[in-house]
């Protein structure tokens, strides 16, 4: 029907030749709603890109054998650790993304890029360390329909280890809510003169 995921209606969405979860390689399951897979060096060649899953959790290990050469005004970059997430939104959410978590061992970074990885004016929102006694990182950010990637990096080089990242989506601007709870940070929930 009309409503369901894209990797799960027996139609080759990004046409190119199979379609669905598990025959197309840029479905993660039947419940993905993205068939595309992702451009390999979107964000530079040597560092790797993934689809971010439909739950938004990734366990994941920074290692050398991904790195970023994108300098995030926050820091990383220049050889460190890193991996790149595509993220897809088919309407205007509010995100916060975060590695904030037990597992995260690492001192990491988050950079959130538009769809040109690479370019700099591409930047949108990054954060090094939530405060001074804890090294992981946490960045709120409100986007518009779109492509996204969200880079989690080392801090700098020698800044590897395992880390445990989440992004969340909430209502962003001009979506329809019930109440606060449906709005994303920054947002507040009310009825437009006249409804």
């Amino acid at each position: 029907g009309p409503l369901c995921p894209q990797c799960g209606v027996n139609i080759d969405n990004d046409d190119n030749g199979v379609m669905d979860y598990p025959g197309d390689p840029g479905c993660l399951a039947a419940s993905d709603d993205n068939e595309r897979l992702s451009n390999p060096v979107a964000c530079g060649a040597s560092m790797m890109v993934r689809q971010l899953p439909p739950d938004g959790l990734v366990m994941g290990e920074l290692t050398p054998s991904s790195t970023s050469s994108i300098v995030s005004p926050c820091g990383g970059g220049g050889g460190a650790p890193a991996i790149a997430f595509e993220l897809h939104l088919s309407t205007n959410k509010v995100i916060e993304v975060s590695t904030d978590d037990a597992l995260t061992t690492a001192d990491t970074v988050i950079d959130i890029r538009g769809s040109d990885c690479m370019n700099m004016t591409s930047h949108i929102a990054c954060n090094d360390d939530i405060s001074t006694t804890n090294e992981k990182s946490k960045v709120t950010a409100p986007l518009t329909a779109g492509d996204y990637f969200i880079i989690v990096e080392g801090h700098d080089s020698a800044s590897s280890g395992m880390f445990a990242l989440q992004v969340k989506q909430f209502a962003g601007e001009g979506s329809s809510c019930a109440g606060p709870a449906d709005c994303g940070p920054g947002l507040v929930c009310r009825v437009a003169l006249g409804a």
